[in-house]
């Protein structure tokens, strides 16, 4: 027997999401976008780590990085690209 695992979605934590948003706006641009992409791709490890379907995971990571995008824009910080992956 095996169960679906499913993620709290960690685009609805929005202490996660505002800490990291803020942080991003400490630093310049090349690095803000770094610091992201090393955060979203350690939460896409996670779900996936701890047994998360690959396509939910996908859907999560999507979800974060919009939330990532306007957190960081409401800081006054656009990426290029406007995505922070």
């Amino acid at each position: 027997m095996s169960a679906e695992v499913l993620p709290f979605p960690r685009a609805m934590d929005r202490g996660y999401v505002t800490r990291q948003a803020s942080y991003a706006a400490s630093l310049r641009r090349e690095k803000a976008a770094a610091h992201l992409r090393r955060q979203i791709e350690l939460q896409r490890a996670t779900m996936l780590k701890r047994g998360i379907a690959p396509e939910r995971v996908e859907i999560e990571i999507e979800r974060l990085e919009q939330a990532l995008v306007a957190a960081t824009r409401r800081y006054g910080l656009t990426l290029a690209g406007g995505g922070a992956a």
